[in-house]
């Protein structure tokens, strides 16, 4: 079974400071298949979209596209 889960990560910016950004992290059964990092500072929002993408039972192969769609919408 797929699932979405928030990815956090702590990386350094431009010049060299430090921030928390989420991604997706994306599992089938208990094996990490494909993870998009730094889409978002905002945790809320990441978990939404994961909320969705779970509900809807969303292919991975279309993530990319989700993501993309994402990004530009917010």
């Amino acid at each position: 079974m797929i699932r979405y889960e928030v990815e956090t990560k702590i990386l350094p910016d431009e010049n060299g400071k430090q921030y928390v950004g989420y991604g997706i992290k994306v599992y089938d059964g208990n094996k990490l298949i494909n993870a998009v990092s730094d889409i978002s500072l905002n945790y809320d929002e990441v978990k939404q979209l994961c909320d969705r993408l779970n509900e809807c039972e969303l292919d991975p192969i279309h993530l990319p596209d989700v993501v993309e769609d994402f990004l530009v919408l917010n």
